[in-house]
């Protein structure tokens, strides 16, 4: 069930009827001033509140967005690489030291003067 919720306008413009033993009229506008600063700044909390949860929902849909991307580009790169084993992996990592050092050992033999066209 739905409550009315006053604005300023209407707190501030409430009228009460006098009577004999009744508040004092001062007290009670004091009162509604007080109220009506307490209203707006909680009205303004809440819109501040709503701006960021709707930025945060905003970053939430673009990770999960970018979740996704990285899921289907991961299933991509496993369906590529589906074929080459664990060992293939280590060969030609050793393969690859192995270049490396003739690599080396080339720079060195250029280095003492040797062609290497000619070995």
């Amino acid at each position: 069930m739905n409550q009315h919720v006053l604005n300023e306008k209407e707190i501030l413009e409430k009228k009460f009827t006098a009577s004999k033993n009744g508040y004092n009229p001062f007290e009670v506008d004091k009162f509604l001033d007080t109220i009506t600063l307490s209203i707006n700044e909680l009205n303004r909390e809440i819109s501040s509140l709503k701006n960021l949860k709707k930025e945060e929902e905003n970053k939430v849909k673009k990770l999960t967005d970018e979740l996704d991307n990285l899921r289907k580009e991961y299933q991509l790169f496993k369906n590529k690489f589906k074929y080459i084993k664990e060992e293939d992996i280590l060969d030609n990592r050793s393969n690859f030291e192995l270049l490396k050092k003739v690599n080396r050992y080339e720079k060195k033999l250029s280095e003492l003067g040797v062609d290497i066209s000619k070995i």
